[in-house]
């Protein structure tokens, strides 16, 4: 049994690896060209640098609390993984948010988790998730009317988005 799980293991590292490769030696070089990434990188100062990294790495980190409360159970070294995963199948392949969901689905199965609670917590997690991008246009521009910064066009936009949230 020992024999045919690591075997298994070596299969899943293997095909990870190639489907990264195929990623980023494949499909990503039809999208970017990395010479003109890089160039764009080298360029930036080191003020730049780093706050890129720390708006990255808010970015990767702060989805993992809201999959943490919305499926009870999940601890955040698993969301984590999870979180990384998925979002890089999502942010990678064409179709990648599907996929996403489906590797989301997986992984939390392999965790032990039933169906009905992955289905719940998709489902709360995007709603809420759909809920903030939709939500936070809407708070800029009321804030900006606050300000006195808004003409009657973002403030009747504002007004209207609050009402259709």
């Amino acid at each position: 049994m020992t024999k045919k799980l690591s075997l298994r293991r070596v299969l899943q590292v293997v095909i990870s690896l190639a489907v990264v490769g195929a990623v980023f030696f494949f499909a990503l070089p039809k999208f970017a060209d990395y010479s003109e990434v890089w160039a764009a990188i080298t360029a930036m100062t080191p003020i730049e640098l780093l706050t890129l990294s720390v708006a990255a790495l808010w970015n990767l980190i702060s989805y993992w609390p809201v999959m943490v409360s919305s499926l009870p159970g999940l601890n955040y070294w698993q969301a984590m993984k999870v979180n990384l995963t998925s979002t890089a199948i999502a942010n990678t392949l064409p179709g990648g948010g599907a996929l996403g969901i489906g590797v989301t689905s997986g992984m939390y199965t392999s965790y032990g988790f039933t169906g009905a609670q992955i289905g719940s917590a998709i489902v709360v997690s995007g709603v809420w998730n759909n809920f903030v991008k939709l939500g936070m246009p809407v708070i800029a521009l009321a804030l900006l009317a606050v300000a006195g910064q808004a003409g009657g066009a973002l403030v009747t936009s504002s007004l209207i988005g609050v009402a259709v949230l």
